[in-house]
């Protein structure tokens, strides 16, 4: 079944979504008289939703500024945990040595 995809114009998009956003008609009733697929329409405001939210979108939108420098920040906080983690192993990997090599000398006695 192939067909052939519909483009909208932004102004019928953004005019369909105020539509539904300040109607009390159902969604589908709308898309009806539109001539749209209540599907499709349903996608348009949740598009609206999420950028009048200010979150990204699935399709890869850009994230806020302030999500940014916090990602930006949690990033570096997990580089510094890492690099203490790595000290901390060597550390441990030192010390049994050490107990290793101890009780092989007092065994030894």
């Amino acid at each position: 079944m192939a067909g052939t995809r519909q483009h909208y114009p932004a102004e019928f998009k953004a005019e369909a979504v105020r539509q539904v956003q300040t109607s009390e008609r159902p969604v589908a009733e709308i898309a009806r008289d539109l001539g749209v697929n209540p599907r499709t329409l349903r996608g348009w405001v949740a598009g609206a939703e999420r950028r009048a939210a200010g979150t990204p979108t699935a399709a890869g939108g850009a994230a806020p500024e302030a999500m940014r420098e916090e990602l930006a920040e949690l990033r570096a906080e997990l580089e510094a945990l890492r690099a203490e983690n790595a000290d901390l192993r060597q550390r441990a990997d030192a010390h049994a040595r050490r107990t290793a090599t101890d009780a092989y000398r007092l065994r030894r006695r």
